[in-house]
């Protein structure tokens, strides 16, 4: 991982991170504008069940994108049968003074199978020995997710929701002569420097996923696996001054537009539409074989004055994937 700040983290495999890694949360691939320094995964890590790293061959079937590797991250797996179970967990760090908690049920009676969890985090500032409290690095996260659905002999089905509401202060170093940091050009108070709540600069990412996850089992021991998802990532940025020279003719109008009480001054709001199917073929002389087509529809679109990436839409696609792999020969 790559660190950029609290809450910031982003994933690396073999020196290629970024567009070149391709991470899958519970089976749909994760958009959410990675390009960006400032955010990480847009994933409640305390719902993280289990994680998988895929390299070589296996990325293939994720497209040019995955040519660093895949992270396929899982948050909801059934629980044995005819179970119901509960979990609490609380977190605390002393040098930002976050507090997490987090809680979930989940719940198998007879295939039919849920989970339902949710979190939140707040955090102050964070310390070091050469600045003391570093300005405005604090964050405050709220989400929630699950699933429900049905597992039985001839496969599953399962419905996947999840929101993730992050908001956190964006650090700018401002310090005056003797090294202290500032805020709107003077030195904060300590109501302040204690403060939970994001200075400006800061932003809010959200980001929101529903997907439909199929598995069908075959007679001739096959199987057909098919996911429909869409999911809407949403990255705003408040607080930041813009240059006051426009070089289109709508610049009065947006300038209007930024002066707007609480109006962002990026904000960039990607949707994106996700789909696979495949046909696993039964596996024989021990080695598993799969094909199918897998892809999105995406738009992205700026809804502020200032953009740092145009306007686009686009199509992907991963067609007649071929994924020979061995089986484990038993002795």
């Amino acid at each position: 991982m790559v660190t950029t700040g609290p809450a910031i983290a982003k994933p690396f495999i073999r020196g290629l991170g970024y567009n070149r890694v391709v991470t899958i949360n519970d089976g749909m691939r994760q958009e959410g504008q990675q390009w960006g320094d400032e955010h990480g995964l847009e994933v409640d890590e305390y719902s993280v069940q289990k994680i998988e790293i895929l390299r070589g061959p296996a990325s293939l079937m994720y497209g040019s994108d995955a040519i660093g590797g895949v992270i396929n991250i899982l948050t909801n797996t059934p629980i044995a049968n005819n179970t119901i179970q509960a979990n609490v967990q609380s977190t605390v760090n002393a040098n930002n003074r976050m507090f997490g908690q987090y809680a979930n049920v989940a719940g198998n009676v007879n295939g039919f199978n849920w989970n339902a969890y949710g979190s939140i985090k707040t955090a102050g500032d964070y310390r070091n020995k050469y600045d003391g409290n570093v300005l405005n690095s604090r964050f405050n996260e709220k989400n929630f997710g699950g699933y429900i659905g049905i597992n039985k002999r001839w496969g599953f089905s399962h419905l996947i929701f999840s929101h993730f509401d992050q908001h956190m202060g964006m650090v700018e170093g401002e310090r005056n002569e003797a090294g202290q940091f500032l805020y709107e050009d003077a030195l904060p108070s300590n109501s302040i420097i204690k403060g939970r709540t994001p200075l400006d600069p800061n932003q809010r990412v959200q980001h929101a996923k529903l997907a439909l996850d199929n598995s069908f089992s075959l007679a001739n021991g096959g199987r057909i696996t098919a996911l429909i998802g869409f999911q809407r990532n949403q990255r705003r940025e408040f607080g930041h001054d813009h240059e006051e020279e426009h070089h289109d003719e709508h610049e009065h109008e947006d300038h209007d537009h930024e002066e707007e009480s609480g109006a962002p001054s990026a904000y960039f709001d990607l949707k994106t539409i996700n789909y696979s199917i495949a046909y696993h073929i039964p596996e024989w002389n021990n080695w598993k074989s799969s094909f199918g087509v897998n892809g999105m529809g995406q738009q992205n679109q700026n809804k502020a004055a200032e953009a740092i990436i145009p306007d686009y839409s686009l199509f992907d696609g991963v067609y007649m994937v071929l994924l020979p792999k061995p089986g484990i020969k038993q002795q």
